[in-house]
Formats: C-alpha cells, sequence, structure tokens
C-alpha cells in the first residue's frame, strides 16, 4: 500500500488540482494518470521564460549580423555574452517544464486506489506539499491486519508460543460485525510506540478468509489474540490482579 501526496519538485498553497481520473476502488494500471494539477506562478514564469528566450535570439542574431559585416566591433564579445544568457534561459525552461510534468500525479504501479468520492474531495481544490491525495494498494500485495496491543497486555503474547508468533487471532469489522473471521499472528514488534496516548506494540496477522469487498485501507477491526489456558478465576479478575500489582510496585 501506498499513499499518494505532493512530493518531488516544490509545490506551493497555489497548486490546485484540475482534473482527477479516477474513482474509488478503480483498478489503474502503471504510470495511469490519477491527477492533474496546475500552478498559476509557473505558467506565467514559463511564459516570461519564453518571453526572454525569443528577444535574447533576436538580440544574438543581431550580434552574429554586424560580427559578420563589421559593423559593431565589439559584435564579437557580445554574441559570447548573449550566447551564455540563452543558454541559462533554456535551462530555466526546462527546469519549469519538469516542474510542470510533475503536477501530474501518475500511479507508481498497477493497483487499486481508495478515496471515498474522490470528485468532492480534491476537484478544483488548492493542496500542499506532503498533502494525502490517495491511496493505493498494489493488484499483487497481500493484505494484513496491524493490531495495536496494549503494553500491559504483551506480557501475554510473551508467554504464549514464539512469543505469539502463530497464536489464533479472532477479529471482526466494527462496521459490519454481524460475523468474525479467524486468522494468525505473523509479526509481533519488540518496541513500543506511542498511539492515540497509549503504549503499545504493533503486531500483524495475514488475510486469508476476508471477501474482497471488505478489505479497505484503514478499516478499523476489534480483535481477541489467543494466549493460552489459564485458571477462570485468574481470566474473570484478570484487570483486578493487574492494578493491584502495579499500585504494589508503586509502593516498592
Amino acid at each position: 500500500e501506498i499513499s499518494l501526496g505532493l512530493v518531488g519538485s516544490e509545490m506551493c498553497i497555489r497548486d490546485r488540482v484540475e482534473s482527477v481520473d479516477f474513482d474509488n476502488e478503480q483498478r489503474v494500471a502503471e504510470d495511469d494518470r490519477l491527477l492533474r494539477m496546475s500552478n498559476p506562478d509557473l505558467e506565467l514564469s514559463l511564459q516570461r521564460v519564453l518571453g526572454e528566450i525569443q528577444k535574447t535570439r533576436v538580440r544574438l542574431a543581431a550580434a552574429e549580423t554586424g560580427r559578420l559585416t563589421g559593423a559593431n566591433p565589439q559584435a564579437s564579445s557580445d554574441e559570447q555574452i548573449l550566447q551564455v544568457e540563452l543558454a541559462n534561459l533554456i535551462k530555466d525552461k526546462s527546469l519549469i517544464e519538469l516542474q510542470n510534468r510533475e503536477l501530474t500525479v501518475t500511479a507508481p504501479f498497477g493497483g487499486t486506489v481508495f478515496l471515498n468520492d474522490p470528485q468532492k474531495e480534491l476537484d478544483i481544490r488548492p493542496v500542499q506539499r506532503g498533502q494525502l491525495l490517495c491511496q493505493i494498494v498494489a493488484s499483487d500485495s497481500g493484505w494484513q491486519l496491524e493490531l495495536d496491543v496494549p503494553e500491559e497486555l504483551r506480557q501475554y503474547l510473551r508467554s504464549a508460543s514464539a512469543g505469539g508468533i502463530g497464536q489464533d487471532v479472532r477479529y471482526l469489522i466494527k462496521a459490519s460485525p454481524d460475523r468474525d473471521w479467524l486468522t494468525t499472528l505473523s509479526q509481533v514488534d519488540s518496541a513500543v510506540q506511542v498511539r492515540k496516548g497509549q503504549l503499545v506494540c504493533r503486531a500483524t496477522a495475514g488475510i486469508n478468509e476476508l471477501p474482497e469487498a471488505d478489505r479497505r485501507p484503514g478499516t478499523s477491526v476489534s480483535a481477541r489474540i489467543y494466549c493460552g489456558r489459564r485458571s477462570l478465576g485468574f481470566v474473570w479478575f484478570r484487570e483486578v490482579i493487574e492494578v493491584w500489582r502495579k499500585f504494589k510496585f508503586a509502593w516498592l
């Protein structure tokens, strides 16, 4: 999965989307055009440089004529100066044209594009560099669950076989909770990170049974990970026991 945003050239807030060439969940091939943007500043700069190139070529032709006819003693030095100026203007023109080409966003690979109501979200809208525009998932990529396991519960994954790898995960999609699905853990990160103000470790699991129609980037799920067997009393009063352990540790 990749999130497409404004990268590459230094685009300013005056960039705006001129055309949206995809629909939500549309399949695209590599290099298919997704968006076309415009920048009035670049357009004005290109017209200015084209005008300067035209004037410089006229002056250069006059200097060449003066050198060949001998009418202007300094024509040779003027010709050399104008040739340098023309070369620099042509480089400026090439740079502006490159920046204009980068205003067209294309698919980096074949896949499916996801963005609810692209026309409403993007059409004729100003955009900034780094702004998320859409998401595209490669056709041959495998889908997976990304689960945030609270740090205080990570110990139960550690106590499971192989640190939790291969443990059963039963999950349901919050938007359609009428059925749950089964998979297994494929990876558990050892590092702890802060997400939404909570210490968590990231665990991932593959998706096999879930229908294609239910696979969406960013879909929220609720999951339960099997961590072995414990006594019934511990299962019932686990949270009370954990609070007591924290309280006891704080007074040590």
